[in-house]
């Protein structure tokens, strides 16, 4: 499978990211994407932040020892507006009839958390509401 197990994405805060995995087999297989939340591991569904793909078709893949072809296939899972809630560990299961893999993809977020966002926007606007008080008593 591909990322190789254990992959780090850094990821600014508001930005999107994209986590893609693709994996090789016969049938072709297909994907399910996971987070761990609270001790609890819980599947993705798209939501308004989180889109999956349909699994698509990248190529065939020539299998060792002149054994044919297989499928490789791919699943990306995009996170619209990255958040401080969104980071941790995802995981991108591929299953056929054969078995299944399953690789870990950690999202890091960096950068200021919404908290701080917002205290700097509260605070920036009791600045200039209180130069716009100042400014109109001394007029």
């Amino acid at each position: 499978m591909f990322p190789p197990d254990n992959t780090v994405i850094t990821v600014n805060q508001f930005q999107s990211v994209v986590l893609q995995c693709s994996a090789v087999g016969i049938p072709p297989p297909e994907f399910a994407w996971m987070r761990t939340r609270g001790g609890q591991n819980q599947t993705l569904i798209t939501s308004a932040s989180i889109t999956i793909s349909d699994p698509f078709q990248i190529d065939n893949y020539q299998l060792s020892g002149n054994r044919g072809l297989a499928f490789r296939v791919s699943s990306n899972l995009t996170i619209s507006t990255a958040l401080d809630a969104d980071r941790g560990s995802y995981y991108c299961v591929a299953s056929n009839t054969p078995g299944n893999d399953v690789q870990s993809i950690e999202v890091v977020i960096q950068g200021e958390t919404l908290t701080d966002a917002i205290r700097w926007l509260v605070n920036y606007f009791i600045i200039i509401h209180s130069c716009s008080k100042h400014h109109n008593s001394s007029s």
